[in-house]
C-alpha cells in the first residue's frame, strides 16, 4: 500500500493534484480498514482456544504467501 501511495507522484495516468489527492484519501481508507480487520483477527485468535490459534496462524501463514507471491 505504500508503494501504491509513493507510486501516484510517478504515475503517467494520473495527472492532476485532485486526482492524486483523491487516491491518497482512498489509501487512507484503505489502510484504516486493513488495521481494523489485523486487529480484529488478533483479538479472535486471543480470546479462542489453541486450536482456533493454530488456524488463524496457519492463515496469516497462506495469506503473506500468497502476498509475497503476488496472488490472490
Amino acid at each position: 500500500m505504500n508503494e501504491l501511495e509513493s507510486g501516484l507522484d510517478h504515475h503517467s495516468l494520473i495527472t492532476s493534484e485532485e486526482q492524486k489527492k483523491r487516491y491518497r484519501e482512498l489509501m487512507t481508507v484503505v489502510k484504516d480498514e486493513y488495521a481494523d480487520v489485523s486487529k480484529n483477527e488478533v483479538q479472535r485468535a486471543i480470546c479462542a482456544d489453541e486450536e482456533a490459534i493454530k488456524e488463524a496462524l496457519r492463515q496469516l501463514h497462506r495469506q503473506v504467501k500468497a502476498y509475497t507471491k503476488r496472488k490472490r
